[in-house]
């Protein structure tokens, strides 16, 4: 009876220990520079969490053309990406939920008025900031699939 007992525990002991793991999912950031000036742009990624400990703020210096930064590791939740750049006059913002794998894709554009213009038809001033004698956005999306090409 008291091996019977002592397996009894230890399958026990076992559930205990593995229902207390926490799932963590891959978060990658693919950052897209397209400013025609070809100067790399200082932009500041935040992954906000309502509990501050699981929050992330990281700086890079991105270059002209498409760069997939480092993989995180986020428990599953809500959270919020926020991305400033040009001395946080160009900012966006989106919620998300790690459930499973994702990519944030962001697009920083930084042209003249006439290349934009001429490329896109118009433009939004809600979207444009002006930065010097450029007008300057940044477009997010957040995918649960990896982009084709990458």
């Amino acid at each position: 009876m008291s091996k019977f007992l002592s397996l009894i525990m230890c399958a026990a002991l076992v559930m205990l220990l593995c229902s207390g793991k926490v799932t963590k999912h891959s978060v990658w950031l693919v950052v897209n520079n397209t400013s025609v000036d070809g100067k790399p742009v200082d932009m500041k990624f935040s992954i906000l969490a309502p509990n501050q400990e699981r929050s992330m703020v990281e700086t890079q210096q991105v270059n002209p053309g498409i760069q997939l930064l480092p993989e995180k590791k986020l428990k599953e939740g809500p959270y919020q990406f926020v991305v400033n750049t040009n001395g946080e006059q160009v900012a966006a913002s989106q919620a998300f939920t790690v459930d499973s794998d994702r990519w944030i894709l962001v697009n920083y554009l930084c042209q003249d008025s006439a290349s934009i213009m001429k490329t896109y038809g118009y433009i939004d001033p809600t979207k444009f900031k002006k930065v010097g004698d450029q007008y300057a956005t940044v477009y997010l999306s957040i995918e649960s699939r990896k982009p084709a090409g990458l």
